[in-house]
């Protein structure tokens, strides 16, 4: 008995050492998972994709499109056939018509041969047209003016530039007037017209005159004035003719003075204007009567004198005006005659050689008797006197200049406003302004 209980015990001894060596030993690592194992890399081809499809509506609402804005460019020049560049892409030459051009601001470039380029910028409004109207400027051109006898002055388009022999650069923008004048030699003039870059050379052979030239130039702003010749003339209108003022006619004596050619004109005003520092007149910004040659409109009567008093002359009496206008001719209604029509006149409206709504260039029609233009319509001019519709009455005989006072100067010859009756245009006809008025109508001429 006590030997099974033994046996026994060593069992369990056995058993329960074997536990605590099992127990004792390394643990045992759990099996871990193989690495997947990468492909070896090779050249393939990528694999296309796939081209790629808008969504359907239901996938993806669509933007709506916004219309672009569009409108239509034009490109005018003179000359024409200029070439056109927009944002620097030729486009074609002028005058050029560019439709459904996108809204916006553009670089615009127009070019000629021998002439500026014109640079500028445009905005091309929606649903409009835009224009680009370009007059360009021809590049400078070479001009020399020779004369016999040399060292004589040159004034060219009015304005005193030099003595001969005369060398300069011009602007070839048409026709220049060069006149001449020496000395007991009168002067001379001559149209040239030069082109662009190019040149010309001119010779003037200016003759000796005896006694008083029968023209002279002013000094001051290149006027050319006539020689009126002293001696007697009918003055007014005979019983029965014109109006109560023109009347009595009477005989007047006047002694020899020049008078201008021409109605001043605008170039020649802007002499004075730059020279004195002189206000503009009222309407030298308006195109229809600012242009270099039309007879400068807006001034005063005090305007007009102080001109005339720095050119070194004065306004004409009534008496000079009208015996210039005369033009040596005795009884006549017009500077030319008895009768007038378009082509001898600027006045009301248009016809023949009457093309001008407003002012005309200075010298646009035959002159008088005596080689003076316009007196006859185009604008009025003011004289020296004060006005008084009595004074033929008791107007002396000899180089009358009018009443002491009054509160009207007198203007005469017509005007191209003057729509009427050409009866205003008859160079016994007087009329009448205040001082201080300011009218498109009213010019003036000097005497000396």
């Amino acid at each position: 008995m006590q030997r099974n209980t033994i046996f026994y015990i060593c069992i369990l001894l056995f058993a329960l050492l074997t536990f605590i060596a099992g127990c004792t030993k390394a643990p045992v690592m759990m099996e871990q998972p193989k690495p997947v194992q990468q492909p070896a890399q090779t050249q393939t081809k990528p694999i296309e994709q796939p081209a790629q499809v808008s969504p359907t509506p239901a996938e993806k609402p669509t933007q709506p499109q916004l219309p672009v804005k569009r409108g239509s460019l034009v490109i005018i020049s003179e000359p024409i056939g200029a070439d056109v560049k927009v944002d620097d892409n030729p486009m074609g030459t002028t005058p050029l018509v560019l439709k459904d051009v996108p809204a916006g601001s553009y670089r615009i470039e127009v070019g000629l041969t021998h002439y500026e380029t014109y640079q500028g910028e445009v905005d091309v409004k929606h649903q409009q047209m835009t224009e680009v109207r370009e007059k360009l400027k021809p590049k400078p051109s070479a001009l020399e003016v020779k004369s016999q006898p040399t060292g004589a002055t040159i004034w060219m388009d009015g304005k005193k530039v030099g003595v001969t022999p005369y060398k300069a650069t011009v602007t070839a923008d048409g026709e220049h007037e060069i006149i001449l004048s020496a000395k007991e030699y009168g002067f001379k003039s001559q149209k040239v017209t030069v082109q662009p870059e190019g040149k010309q050379s001119i010779s003037i052979t200016l003759e000796k005159q005896e006694g008083k030239p029968v023209s002279i130039i002013r000094e001051k702003d290149g006027a050319v004035m006539m020689l009126i010749p002293a001696g007697e003339f009918q003055m007014g209108s005979p019983e029965g003719g014109g109006n109560d003022n023109e009347r009595p006619q009477h005989i007047v004596f006047l002694d020899a003075f020049y008078i201008d050619k021409y109605e001043v004109t605008n170039a020649q005003y802007k002499q004075f204007m730059d020279e004195k520092g002189y206000k503009a007149p009222y309407y030298w910004d308006d195109p229809k009567y600012n242009a270099p040659n039309q007879p400068v409109v807006g001034v005063t009567w005090d305007d007009a004198n102080a001109y005339a008093e720095w050119v070194g002359a004065r306004l004409p009496t009534e008496a000079e005006w009208e015996k210039s206008a005369r033009g040596g001719l005795v009884g006549k209604k017009y500077p030319w005659g008895d009768d007038i029509t378009h082509n001898d006149a600027n006045y009301s409206g248009t016809g023949g050689k009457d093309q001008w709504e407003q002012t005309s260039p200075v010298g646009s029609f035959a002159p008088n008797g005596y080689g003076l233009y316009d007196m006859a319509g185009n604008v009025l001019e003011w004289c020296a006197d004060w006005y008084d519709q009595n004074y033929y009455a008791t107007s002396p005989k000899s180089n009358p200049t009018g009443p002491s006072s009054g509160s009207s100067r007198v203007v005469r010859g017509g005007s191209w406003y003057l729509y009427a009756d050409v009866y205003f245009l008859r160079v016994a006809s007087r009329s009448f302004h205040g001082p201080a008025l300011i009218i498109y109508s009213v010019g003036f001429r000097c005497v000396q």
